[in-house]
This record gives structure tokens, sequence and C-alpha cells, in this order.
């Protein structure tokens, strides 16, 4: 999900499923099937009754999977500077449980909705903030973080009529491949994300800020993949934790905002992006090592706020 790429690093740029692997005769069967079956309940009960769905799925999963509600009390653990109460405990793994199964409900469902609504289904805070930033015409780079569906905020951004570019992996999952193709063979070109996987050249990535494009992705780590990656650790949850600095430095290149943001689930699959604010504003940066540093920091303690205001948040586990 998140760029590591510098100048002279490879790849290419695509939307197509074809690019990363086509699904295997299983997997297209089974997500096809899966499909089908919430386009049907979505037509019979409208979007309220597939969220309850989902939420009476993922409370059957939160039921009978043992080993996720252990690794996500594993999560609670290192969040958490003190102990859980059991009520509290429970009330934040059904949360996960079901926010987890809504969210994969929807996303399978994107390219059932019509633009419109799917516009209304997003709500952005402090938008008057990302159209200063995108008026300036040199794009925007959002600093997510592994919280909240972020392939659906995109979608739902460019419903609203923002030019999306997005960073994914190449070795995605196969529920993701079978749904951006069932997007960019539906959706038309004024609302259709351009995908770049993140081993792209530098300049792939270049050309969607001088188009305007905003840009999004997840630079909070576990662990660096490799020598290239270019990260600041910071102190989070008790521990030096690497943050990619890569994403920021091409947007500072490129007189992009950085902003940071969360993706917030709310009910009824209702979505809330909520911008924190500006972490470097290329128009008043003199030293860029500084900025960066200042930066990684800054986001380090609103994503440490957050987790431990909203546990359930977390995707990763």
């Amino acid at each position: 999900m998140t760029p590591s790429a510098t100048k002279d690093e490879p790849a290419t740029s695509t939307s197509a499923v074809g690019a990363t692997g086509k699904l295997s005769t299983w997997e297209f069967i089974s997500f096809s099937v899966a499909h089908l079956t919430a386009s049907a309940i979505l037509t019979v009960f409208s979007l309220g009754g597939l969220y309850h769905f989902g939420r009476l799925f993922g409370t059957v999963e939160y039921l009978f999977d043992f080993k996720r509600r252990r690794r996500f009390r594993k999560v609670l653990a290192k969040i958490l500077e003190r102990k859980p109460t059991r009520a509290e405990r429970r009330k934040w793994t059904h949360d996960f449980f079901v926010k987890t199964r809504c969210d994969k409900l929807f996303y399978l469902i994107l390219d059932r909705l019509p633009r419109d609504k799917a516009a209304a289904i997003l709500t952005i805070d402090d938008e008057p903030l990302l159209r200063q930033c995108v008026d300036r015409g040199h794009g925007v780079f959002f600093a997510l973080s592994h919280l909240g569906s972020q392939h659906i905020v995109g979608v739902l951004l460019a419903s609203k009529g923002y030019k999306i570019a997005g960073v994914r992996d190449r070795n995605e999952s196969g529920l993701r491949r079978y749904v951006q193709d069932r997007l960019d063979r539906r959706q038309d070109e004024s609302w259709r994300i351009r995908m770049l996987f993140a081993d792209s050249f530098a300049r792939d990535i270049f050309r969607c800020y001088h188009d305007g494009c905003i840009m999004g992705s997840a630079i909070d780590l576990n662990r660096l993949r490799g020598e290239n990656q270019k990260a600041e650790f910071v102190d989070m949850f008790g521990d030096k934790r690497p943050i990619l600095t890569s994403p920021m430095r091409i947007a500072l290149r490129c007189k992009a905002p950085v902003l940071h943001g969360f993706i917030l689930h709310e009910s009824h699959f209702r979505y809330r992006f909520e911008l924190v604010g500006m972490l470097i504003d290329p128009e008043t940066v003199e030293d860029e090592e500084t900025a960066i540093k200042q930066a990684a920091q800054t986001y380090a303690h609103h994503l440490e706020v957050k987790l431990k205001t909203r546990p359930s948040l977390v995707t990763r586990i």
C-alpha cells in the first residue's frame, strides 16, 4: 500500500486485474457467488438490510473465531497503557469483527452504487482545507494509516469529483483484484481511480501530482521491507516504530501539501474522512529533513491518540 519509490526505483502503473495476475477459477467463482448474494440482499432489503446482515455475520464470526479474538487481544495489550475491563474488551473486539465484515460487504457491492449515492455516503471533516490544497494545482498527499478501509474511501472521494490516485501492493488479495476489475469495467472515466503499484517508478507518481491528483497511502510500518525504504523511527506505543518517509519526500518535491487523515467507519455504511490537519506545507518548508522529522512525530502522536480512544479501528492484526 505504501510507495517505496525513489528516483531510480522501477515498476509499472496499472489498474487492471491482469497486471497483478489473473484470479484462479476458484477465486473467481467464490467472489462471484459472494457478489451475487450481496447484490440480491441489496436489491431485496436495500443498503440498510445489507448492513444488518453484515452485523449479524460479523457477530457470528466474533462468537466462533477464537484465534482472531486472541490476536486482537494482543493488539489491545500493545495499544493501551492500562488493562481494559472485560466489558471494554468484549465491546471493542465485537466492534472490530462487525466493522471488518461490513467493510468487506460494502466493498464487494461498490460497483452497484450510482455515483450520487456513493458521494452522499462519505462525509469529509474540514473539506474546505482539502479543496484549498487541491486548488493549488500540485496534488495532495494523504498520510494514512492501517485504520479503516482506504479502498472504499478512495472510490467515495472519486465519486465526489476528486481526482484520485492510489498505491497498491502487487501481491494484494484476490478480493481487491476482483472488485477493482469490476469497478474498472463499470465506472466511467470521470470517477475512475488511477492505480499504481508500490514499486512504481517515481516518475509515475510525479505525473499524478502534476495532474493534480490526490494520493494516499499508509505510512505506518511494522518493519522495513528493504534497504531502499526511507523511514523515520519514532516513539509510539512504548516502542520505536518506523514511519515511511519516501511518500512525503516525493510530495515535497512536487510541492504537494501533506495532510493527515483517519478513515472512520460509522453505522449503516456511512464513512467519515477525518482530516486532522496539514503535516507539511511545501510553501513554508525551509529544511526538508526537519520538516519530515516533525511530520513523522506529529503523525505518530495523532495515530497513538486515535487508537487509544477507538481501538476497534485497527485493521492489521
